[in-house]
Formats: structure tokens, sequence, C-alpha cells
């Protein structure tokens, strides 16, 4: 069960703020609902079926599914970067933020001052198809490795999972020596499977620290533009909400192969 306090907002309950904090609210709110769902996205597309065309589905959703959230992780940061330090906000709210909060920020700060994961897949991987990452991959691939077409009668079931294998060869490749965990890879020969499974958890596992760390950060910054400028009885009014039966993390599920809605089973 979820439980928890619904807010009743206008557009005028939130004329005690300067305009600053109200740009801050509206982008930190935006922020943690994309990071939530593209971390549930992550999961679910962990769960997605046993047969081998719908494992190599769940390779390219999980991996797109990965690569979307180190963007939105980015852009986050760039929302605190422009809209909290460069508004100046934070000379007035990071005296006020929690010690796990002060904390995240500080995390952060040094995550992003350097170079990192993120911003690398953010800036060459995300939703790019570039020539010389896919020349970088062909070059990479043995040419005995088999590169598969899924075909299918509806061209919306169709998976092309040979530009998983050749980007995935650049992808892998070139976040190795970014990550914070060392990875030992044979550079000479084609990336196997296990180190490719290797680089990809230590990627997931980067992002999702990161993420939770936005998260502790991003409700404590909210709860204070709130409560700092927000009517009490505005606050005190608030209703309960429930939601009774809430999926279980590990029952998410995301398949790719799905047919028509008129088809029996």
């Amino acid at each position: 069960m979820v439980m928890g306090r619904s807010l009743s907002l206008t557009v005028a309950s939130l004329d005690a703020m300067t305009e600053e904090e109200k740009v801050l609210l509206v982008q930190l709110c935006r922020c943690h609902n994309v990071i939530q769902i593209v971390r549930r996205w992550i999961l679910a597309s962990g769960n997605s079926g046993a047969s081998v065309p719908e494992r190599h589905a769940k390779v390219t959703q999980h991996s797109l599914a990965m690569r979307t959230l180190c963007g939105i992780l980015n852009e986050s940061w760039a929302v605190l970067r422009l809209s909290y330090f460069g508004t100046q906000l934070s000379r007035t709210y990071d005296q006020k933020l929690s010690q796990p909060a002060a904390e995240a920020l500080s995390k952060l700060k040094s995550y992003f001052s350097s170079k990192n994961v993120i911003a690398h897949v953010r800036n060459k991987h995300i939703f790019h198809v570039d020539r010389d990452e896919a020349l970088s991959g062909l070059a990479a691939v043995p040419s005995d490795v088999p590169l598969i077409l899924y075909i299918a009668n509806a061209t919306g079931n169709s998976l092309y999972y040979l530009a998983e294998e050749i980007f995935g060869q650049s992808l892998l490749r070139s976040i190795k020596p970014l990550l914070r965990t060392s990875i030992k890879i044979d550079e000479s020969v084609p990336l196997g499977l296990r180190e490719a499974v290797a680089i990809l958890d230590g990627l997931q596992t980067e992002i999702l620290d990161i993420s939770s760390t936005f998260d502790t950060l991003i409700a404590n910054v909210l709860g204070l533009l709130l409560t700092e400028n927000l009517p009490q009885e505005i606050l005190r009014n608030g209703s309960e909400f429930v939601v009774k039966a809430p999926t279980r993390v590990d029952e998410l599920h995301l398949p790719f192969f799905v047919r028509p809605r008129n088809e029996h089973s």
C-alpha cells in the first residue's frame, strides 16, 4: 500500500515565491518525476521474457533506459547549476538543508565537477546514431559474430538487434574508463559477454546511486520551497491519498513483442 498527503495548489498560492523559486519548484518536480519513471523502466525492462528474441529485446530496452536515465540526471544537474546556484537561491537554502541533503549536494558537486560517465553517455550515446560510433562498433565486432535481425510479420514487432551489437561495442569501450569501479578487460579482443555484463552492471550501479542522491536533495529543496513560502493553512489542509494495491517492484514488466488488440491468445 502507498500512502501520503496530497496538496492542491494554484498559481495564486505560489505568489509568495519569487519568480526564481517558482521556476526551480517546477523544474525540480519534473526532474523527480522523470527520474522515478525511468528507474521503473530500468527495473521493468530487466524482467522481460525468457526466449532468445525476448532476451535481446530486454538488452535493447535496458540499454536505452540506462542511457535515458543518464540524460535526465545530467539535465537535473544543469537545473541545479542554472536555477539554484546561478540564481543565488543556494545562498538562501544551502544553510537550511538537512544534513543528508547537504551531503547529497556535496556529492553531486564533486561528481559533476569532473569527467563522469553520466555526462559522457548523455553527450555521445543517449539517442545518438553517430557515424563514427557506428564505424568504431563495426571494427570491434568479430567477423563471425551473428548480427541478428528479427523481421516480424508486423513491422512494430521487428527488432534489429544488430544495431545494439554494433553501437553497444562503442558504448561499452567508451564508458569503461569513466566508471568508478575498475573493470579489467582485454582490449586486444572483442568484449565478451562476461566483460560486457560487468561494464553494464557498473554503469547501472553508478547511475542508480547518483539518482538516489538526487532524490535526497530534491525532496529536501522542494520541502523547503513549500514550507518557507506557502501559507500554513494550505500545508495543513492537504488530504490523504492511498493506492491500495501497487505493483510489486519485482513484478514490473515491459514487453517489446506485443499482439494486436483483436488477436486472442
